[in-house]
């Protein structure tokens, strides 16, 4: 017997949590160290714990929290080592599925591509770093959704929500999104060649840790990389004035 369908637009009592969960994260309800309380949660959305309990249990895979003996279930923070594995892992991934997805490509897809980098560049203008986030996220949405591979696009998809569901402040590099836009260019040229081997290693040094890693850990970790510029001038004008 066939499982019946659910309606369009119905959502479950795990997917709404999840999403509340989600959209708490994302706002700065909930920061890094943060206990989660799920009896807070069921009372605020008039859940059982069960679903509560499911959708914690989703979000934990994805690094954005812990299950922790005697302290409960706690938001936890990105880190340098964090960061650097996402984009190493993403980066091997998404050039798999990039090449699996180039000859898939129609002529609608390309013009997609190009209209996403229009805004992209305008938002880069506005210095909207929320936005055009969502937006590079869109840009590569387009050749992932023509990847046969969909066990390889649903992990890159959820790989990806540790960077956007994650409550944490990240600050604007212009020369990053400057380097950013170039290299979407590249991407765009490199798909309507329909240039597969070409568009995978492209897609490889897009994602790779030593080729972001200087303005990655200034848009991170701002307050640390601050930190260390300082101490930094501060140890050369010691040595000047030695």
């Amino acid at each position: 017997m066939m499982t019946p369908r659910k309606p369009l637009g119905y959502k479950s009592l795990k997917e709404i949590v999840h999403d509340f969960l989600v959209q708490a994260l994302r706002s700065g309800r909930l920061q890094p160290g943060d206990r989660i309380r799920e009896k807070e949660i069921c009372q605020q959305l008039g859940v059982s714990r069960t679903p509560v309990r499911e959708a914690l249990l989703q979000l934990e895979p994805l690094g954005l929290v812990s299950f922790l003996p005697r302290q409960g279930i706690v938001v936890n923070a990105l880190t340098e080592r964090d960061v650097e594995d996402l984009f190493e892992t993403i980066g091997a991934l998404e050039a798999a599925a990039a090449r699996l997805a180039v000859t898939k490509l129609a002529e609608t897809d390309i013009a997609k591509l190009e209209k996403s980098l229009v805004t992209m560049q305008r938002l880069v203008k506005k210095r909207d770093l929320r936005n055009l986030n969502r937006e590079m996220e869109a840009f590569h949405d387009v050749h992932l959704s023509r990847c046969p591979n969909r066990l390889m696009v649903t992990t890159i998809r959820l790989l990806k929500r540790r960077f956007y569901d994650v409550p944490h402040h990240i600050a604007f590099v212009p020369e990053w999104e400057t380097q950013l836009l170039a290299e979407h260019r590249r991407l765009i040229d490199l798909f309507r060649l329909r240039d597969a081997e070409g568009v995978a290693a492209f897609m490889q040094l897009h994602w790779a840790w030593e080729h972001n890693k200087e303005y990655a850990l200034r848009s991170y970790f701002p307050k640390a990389h601050q930190a260390e510029a300082a101490d930094n001038a501060a140890e050369r004008m010691r040595k000047a004035n030695g």
